[in-house]
């Protein structure tokens, strides 16, 4: 007697020969993922090495930027090579130079760096910050107050005050 049954057909042996299949291409695609993420000899190719090279100087020039567009670890960072050059232009000796680091760090902490005007930065470096004054006898850096202007802004005038500077003229 012929069962119709399903659960035959589908407990039968060629669903866990499909079963099987699968697991083994599976496995096989494991494998060639695998063979393929380690180079074998003479795999390294030299046009690989340069891509590698280019994405490499794309990372260094991440301070090639303006300097409002820094985030502020860079622009610490940028400060801290300012010193060390004026360091040597100035022949400041180790002292001078921490105090001109801590006053610099200080002015960039509080906001005074924020303005694309008073920082010259151009190839990545600092030329030069037009609120830092330099007294050249006692070699010593001193920071200028950045004035703000402040804007009144008028208030409108009541009905009252129009009819007086009408009655006036």
């Amino acid at each position: 007697m012929e069962s119709t049954d399903l659960r035959h057909v589908l407990s039968g042996p060629e669903t866990k020969t499909e079963a099987q299949d699968k697991t083994s291409k599976i496995k096989n695609s494991d494998k060639h993922i695998l063979n393929k993420s380690f180079p074998q000899e003479g795999d390294i190719n030299v046009n690989d090495f340069l891509e590698l090279e280019e994405e490499i100087e794309v990372e260094k020039s991440m301070y090639d930027r303006e300097w409002t567009k820094l985030e502020k670890g860079m622009k610490l960072n940028r400060l801290q090579i300012f010193v060390q050059e004026e360091k040597e232009k100035n022949d400041l000796d180790d002292k001078k130079s921490e105090d001109l680091k801590a006053l610099l760090f200080k002015m960039c902490n509080d906001g005074q760096f924020n303005k694309a005007n008073i920082v010259e930065y151009e190839n990545e470096t600092i030329m030069s910050i037009k609120i830092l004054e330099y007294d050249e006898d006692s070699k010593t850096y001193r920071g200028k107050r950045v004035k703000k202007k402040v804007r009144t802004t008028p208030k409108s005038k009541s009905n009252l005050d129009r009819l007086l500077k009408k009655n006036k003229s």
